[in-house]
């Protein structure tokens, strides 16, 4: 059985697949460098990117360091609803806006379920995890 934060890993790491901006040099994009150090690009100032570490305490130019891996951007519910209507998941599910609730729904043939999105929270590591669940189980040959 996996984990929540494996399914989490999984998807984001589906998604990241295959939505090539997502693994872009650019302002938010996740990347770790020697010693297994995390960093996020923050801006572009006079050509040359700049990352700061996760925990805050590091700013470097990005032409300063050496990348040892791009771990990509934070899939956005955006990022999502292109992963899900991209790989011909929506054959099988859809995503809706109703009311100012936000769900992805299945249909298996006999029934039809639901999930909420919450609005209130862009990223996908910030949703429930029935959601995250809901969601991995799409994931083609998974």
């Amino acid at each position: 059985m996996k984990t929540h934060q494996q399914k989490l890993n999984e998807l984001t790491t589906e998604i990241r697949k295959s939505i090539p901006r997502l693994m872009e040099l650019s302002d938010g994009c996740e990347i770790k460098i020697q010693y297994d150090v995390s960093f996020f690009i923050t801006g572009k100032a006079f050509d040359t990117y700049y990352a700061v570490s996760v925990n805050g305490c590091n700013f470097k130019t990005l032409d300063s360091i050496d990348i040892m891996e791009k771990i990509g951007h934070e899939p956005l519910l955006n990022d999502v609803l292109e992963w899900h209507s991209s790989n011909g998941i929506d054959k099988y599910s859809h995503f809706e806006v109703s009311k100012g609730e936000a769900y992805f729904s299945i249909y298996d043939g006999e029934e039809n379920e639901s999930i909420i999105w919450d609005l209130s929270k862009s990223k996908l590591r910030e949703q429930s995890p029935e959601l995250i669940n809901f969601l991995h189980d799409l994931i083609p040959n998974k």
